[in-house]
């Protein structure tokens, strides 16, 4: 009988050691996860872009990769397909490494890294030199076969502070009709060339020699003619003298 009695002793104490130690150990596992004090709410939802990562996503909102790896059922090193949804966990990460930063999809209360601007170099343009502003004299209509030296002579201006008044690049060509601003900018000593006809008188033009007419500017030197008595080119026909008379 006594033996009997012996096998039945009630096993509930035992059942309930079991249960607490795999209650510890669940819990073990969760304070490793999570972190000490961590919550487990969910702070939002996020839908996993193109070349997304665990570990991006989470120092997008600050939270623990391996939290969210867990809430989702997923794996830390799992590669994560573009459109899949993640519920973001409440279990913050703390001292965040440096590393690729999400684009985050909504505001979460724990610190997290600033997302990283575009990397791609910037380069730094060339200034564009402002040509400062001078008086114009006038304005000249291009003639055909017209050049910015021909009219530079014409009003005794420069070629160079022509082009530049009228944003003209080399090789400098003109095409008739074309109107050009004739700055006020001097040009001299002013070489020897073909001379276009003026439109209006420049201030630089004093002489009366010096108009717009062909090679009127320093026009080359011509020998001067003077009177001279007029010599005859006839041969003198001899006198013939008469004999004296016996």
């Amino acid at each position: 009988m006594p033996a009997k009695s012996a096998r039945l002793i009630p096993r509930w104490p035992l059942l309930a050691i079991c249960l607490l130690t795999v209650l510890a150990v669940s819990g073990a596992q969760s304070y490793l996860a999570f972190g000490q004090g961590a919550s487990t709410g969910i702070l939002g939802q996020h839908t996993v872009q193109s070349k997304e990562t665990l570990y991006c996503i989470g120092r997008a909102y600050g939270v623990l990769p391996s939290a969210i790896a867990q809430t989702n059922g997923l794996d830390v090193g799992i590669v994560l397909s573009p459109g899949l949804v993640l519920n973001i966990p409440a279990v913050q990460w703390a001292s965040v490494p440096p590393g690729p930063v999400c684009a985050a999809q909504f505001v979460s209360p724990f610190p997290s890294l600033p997302t990283p601007t575009s990397t791609i170099p910037v380069i730094a343009l060339p200034t564009r030199t402002l040509v400062p502003e001078v008086e114009i004299l006038g304005k000249h209509t291009v003639q055909k076969g017209e050049t910015l030296y021909c009219v530079g002579r014409a009003y005794a201006v420069s070629p160079l502070a022509i082009a530049r008044a009228n944003r003209i690049v080399w090789p400098y060509r003109l095409t008739p009709n074309q109107v050009l601003a004739i700055p006020a900018v001097r040009w001299t000593p002013i070489p020897r060339g073909p001379v276009c006809k003026a439109q209006f008188s420049s201030p630089y033009i004093t002489s009366p020699t010096s108009t717009a007419t062909p090679n009127s500017i320093n026009p080359p030197s011509e020998p001067t003619i003077t009177p001279t008595s007029r010599i005859s080119t006839k041969t003198p026909i001899p006198t013939r003298t008469a004999a004296p008379k016996p």
